[in-house]
């Protein structure tokens, strides 16, 4: 097997903008990089870890490595776009996290492509789609054109506050449970 490797950048985007498409990397370099570390020196990102996954679209290599992570990832943030439906792989992985009852926020970014009206249609169907488990769950519109962004800057910043609450709400249990765990420890030793 090839030796994997990771690459460290250190604020150097110039860099991961050449890596960001799985497309456009040949076969040989795809085969040897195991996972791309992007650092920030933004103190509130600083004991949290994102991983960007090549999703369930591409082949079933890359959602080999998706599902790796499934037991590691506390939260979930599915980004979808709004003028493409929710595919059978989608819909597969998603009863996957509902079984394993994971948190997951729903983003549909691209949203100035639908007008307005048609947001309650793409919510009802994305909802339809959705395994009972997250019925609930609320869908976030949002669109990275600055033209738009004054539209859907409120919801960007409901998911940035609800992101942070429920990582916050995560922190707290599993600091709890450690603590619990010690407390056994000293007990019993």
């Amino acid at each position: 097997t090839n030796i994997l490797f990771d690459m460290v950048l250190y604020n150097d985007f110039e860099t991961l903008k050449k890596y960001q498409n799985a497309k456009d990397i040949d076969e040989n370099f795809q085969n040897k990089v195991k996972e791309i570390i992007v650092n920030s020196k933004n103190e509130i990102l600083q004991n949290f870890t994102f991983i960007d996954t090549p999703g369930f679209n591409h082949d079933e290599k890359m959602s080999d490595i998706t599902r790796s992570i499934y037991p590691e990832v506390d939260i979930f943030i599915w980004l979808m776009t709004a003028n493409q439906s929710i595919k059978l792989t989608e819909k597969v992985e998603l009863g996957r996290l509902a079984t394993l009852k994971k948190e997951v926020f729903f983003i549909v970014n691209k949203s100035d492509l639908s007008e307005e009206k048609d947001e309650l249609e793409i919510k009802k169907y994305i909802k339809d789609q959705l395994p009972e488990f997250f019925k609930e769950s609320r869908i976030y519109f949002i669109s990275s054109k600055s033209d738009y962004m004054g539209k859907y800057k409120e919801n960007l910043n409901d998911f940035r506050r609800d992101l942070k609450n429920k990582a916050l709400d995560r922190d707290v249990e599993i600091t709890i449970k450690l603590l619990k765990e010690e407390i056994l420890k000293l007990k019993y030793s």
